[in-house]
């Protein structure tokens, strides 16, 4: 019986252990970026309303950024990227995360931090397309003739009237399903609210040929951009932002 027993103990899954709490930084990590919202619009106002400070490091001139990707430093060749205690992080949506979980931004339960990630991962595939339109070379996309080619003209017109609509109504349906006006449902903003925001307004900003109105058919997706605008951190960092001489990350 007690052989019985003990086998049956070694059978038995082990525990899940217990959450640990992050390691906070020695000093403010320095993120690196231009002068101007971008990529790093929803990492600066995440971090802006989690009260988790960064030096928020802006570059001068392009030269600022090739000499750093030349030294090496960068561990993709590009920005955004934070330094922590030393090392270096590069993609946006990884620094994303590292600032959710200094701040409870990032929810700890599995399932609900998967669908902050999901919708993450469906914010990189709706503006994909515009991405690679933007930067051909980068992406392998010359064949699409510059900015003002013929392939490149056509790429908008069919992200404009078939590919974002359809990523906008998935996402719309997945934010009316939550129920709390943010995005995955939570009480309160979380990582997936401060990365779709900005890019939501970037793709409403009018550019390349994307009508102004395109989200007007969202009304979830359209009033988030307000919602995350209004949070009193993010005007907070607006102000001081714009008192320096800099844009504001949300209009």
């Amino acid at each position: 019986m007690l052989l019985f027993a003990a086998l049956l103990v070694l059978a038995l899954p082990a525990p899940m252990a217990a959450s640990v709490a992050p390691t906070m930084p020695s000093a403010a990590p320095k993120l690196f970026y231009f002068d101007f919202p971008g990529k790093a619009a929803g990492l600066r106002l995440a971090a802006a309303h989690g009260g988790f400070e960064i030096q928020d490091h802006r570059f001068k001139s392009i030269a600022d950024l090739t000499a750093m990707k030349e030294s090496g430093e960068l561990p993709y060749g590009q920005v955004p990227a934070l330094c922590v205690d030393g090392k270096i992080l590069g993609q946006s949506c990884s620094i994303m995360r590292y600032i959710g979980k200094q701040t409870g931004l990032y929810p700890t339960d599995p399932v609900k931090a998967a669908l902050v990630d999901s919708i993450m991962d469906q914010e990189a595939d709706m503006t994909s397309g515009i991405t690679c339109c933007r930067y051909q070379e980068r992406f392998g996309f010359e064949v699409l003739g510059g900015a003002e080619g013929e392939g490149t003209k056509t790429a908008y017109t069919a992200i404009a009237e078939r590919v974002l609509p359809r990523h906008l109504a998935m996402l719309e349906r997945v934010m009316q399903d939550g129920g709390t006006g943010w995005v995955a449902g939570t009480p309160e903003p979380t990582i997936a609210d401060f990365t779709l925001a900005p890019r939501l307004q970037f793709i409403a900003s009018g550019i390349d040929g994307i009508p102004s109105s395109c989200l007007d058919a969202y009304p979830g997706l359209k009033g988030l951009i307000g919602k995350v605008r209004e949070l009193p951190a993010v005007v907070a960092w607006n102000t001081k932002v714009t008192a320096a001489g800099s844009a504001p990350e949300l209009v």
